[in-house]
């Protein structure tokens, strides 16, 4: 059932994240394309007395950070939206008769919410090196990643995997915490969303406590080499995750099971 159920989230959601996607890697070229371009637009800019080259490049950067910030905001919004409407909406009363375990509905949520904030990561860290390289030819780009790819020994590529993992298992846990402070606020009788708003903040600055006071007192991380060092924090972050991450879904669930209440 939780196969169907994720099945059932990416269906819901994909349209959207994937046309958002398409449109930042697009206007990324076009912005690329733009900065390179100066043969047939510069011609025209001499005669009608301004710059055109530089105003259309001006207006596709900022519909690019335009999308940008979109898919930041669009990506929260609808991890937001659907846990909570399909939870403890409208839509709760249907979710919650089907024969589904809490847990089941949690997890479909975490992982297609988990996912598409990872890939609008990576989709915009795309379409940045796109922008970025403009004056640098495609083939000396992927010649550049082929070389920089021959550096990689065992040592870095273990520092890329726990990286990868540390950044996963983060995001991960961030959903998390906006699913259990809703479920939290949902055990208020009034003002349920301004509540879960509330728990979210005291949630964050717990956590950020928690991290801040056990970075000062390793202090004998700064002994160690820089590889060595930002591994130790990679597997003190992916361990402090996974913690916060399991936290928040046995209170979310201990809620959705036990304490539910939909009026």
């Amino acid at each position: 059932m939780l196969v169907s159920l994720v099945k059932y989230e990416f269906k819901a959601t994909y349209k959207m994240f994937l046309l958002l996607y398409a449109l930042i890697i697009f206007f990324s070229f076009v912005n690329r394309f733009m900065i390179d371009f100066n043969g047939s637009v510069g011609f025209i800019s001499s005669y009608i007395g301004f710059d055109v080259n530089q105003i259309a490049l001006v207006i596709f950067m900022l519909i690019y950070f335009i999308l940008m910030i979109a898919a930041g905001i669009l990506t929260i919004y609808i991890t937001v939206k659907r846990f909570y409407s399909n939870i403890f909406g409208d839509s709760g009363y249907l979710m919650n008769t089907i024969p589904v375990a809490p847990w089941e509905n949690i997890l479909s949520k975490l992982f297609v919410g988990s996912f598409w904030i990872l890939l609008s990561l990576f989709v915009c860290f795309i379409s940045g090196i796109i922008f970025i390289t403009a004056d640098i030819s495609v083939y000396e780009v992927l010649r550049g990643i082929s070389e920089l790819i021959g550096y990689i020994d065992i040592e870095i590529f273990d520092t890329i995997c726990n990286f990868i993992l540390c950044v996963i298992i983060q995001q991960m846990s961030n959903v998390m915490i906006i699913y259990c402070s809703m479920a939290i606020g949902h055990l208020f009788s009034k003002h349920r969303k301004a509540a879960a708003v509330g728990v979210f903040l005291i949630i964050q600055v717990i956590i950020n406590t928690i991290i801040i006071n056990t970075i000062d007192g390793m202090k004998w991380w700064k002994t160690l080499t820089f590889m060595e060092g930002f591994n130790t924090m990679m597997t003190f972050g992916i361990l402090f995750n996974a913690a916060v991450l399991l936290i928040g879904f046995v209170v979310t669930n201990y809620i959705l099971k036990n304490r539910l209440n939909l009026e």
